[in-house]
């Protein structure tokens, strides 16, 4: 805001060494010794490395950066509104479409092992009737036991249990409330 020139100088000689390197900081104290927070973005994907009481703190720092983006990849592992299952309606044979809630992408290394999925079905009465978009369940994901995520699973269709079904069910309430013990 003044009417004088302004010099900076920036000290982060990692910034010259590679054009994917987008900063941060470097830094130095008597504890922790020559510092360095960096960060890299290439490919679409963006890493961040710390480097503390580092006697090469721009080598290691670099190197840190290049495994982050070359050793791991994001994966998409469920888009929104995919078709993850089938859930059971009524006890029959009404098969709901369940469909994720929402996307999960994560970060794997590229040599990444398989997948391992675990459904959690929510309980549903006979005469329950379902509304499209209502919770169903879970879907979790793991990677050897490690926790990758978890998406709920959403009705992609409502469901109504039969006319028929649901009036024998109101004669039974309605007898239950009118006859002694309880109608049977």
């Amino acid at each position: 805001g003044g009417s004088y020139d302004r010099s900076l100088k920036n000290t982060n000689k990692l910034l010259t060494m590679d054009e994917s390197v987008t900063g941060i900081k470097t830094g130095t104290t008597s504890a922790a010794g020559a510092c360095l927070v960096s960060s890299m973005e290439r490919d679409g994907r963006g890493v961040i490395a710390v480097v503390l009481h580092s006697a090469d703190r721009y080598g290691d720092s670099l190197r840190l950066l290049n495994y982050g983006i070359d050793a791991f990849r994001n994966v998409c592992l469920i888009a929104k509104g995919e078709l993850l299952g089938y859930f059971n309606a009524g006890g029959g044979e009404a098969m709901l479409p369940a469909v994720a809630a929402c996307a999960l992408t994560v970060t794997l290394p590229k040599e990444a092992a398989d997948v391992q999925t675990e459904y959690a079905w929510r309980t549903l009465g006979s005469l329950e009737a379902v509304a499209p978009g209502e919770l169903l369940g879970t879907l979790t994901l793991r990677r050897g036991g490690e926790l990758l995520g978890r998406v709920n699973l959403l009705a992609g269709a409502g469901y109504q249990p039969p006319r028929l079904q649901r009036l024998a069910a109101a004669a039974r309430d309605a007898l239950k409330r009118i006859l002694p013990f309880g109608g049977e």
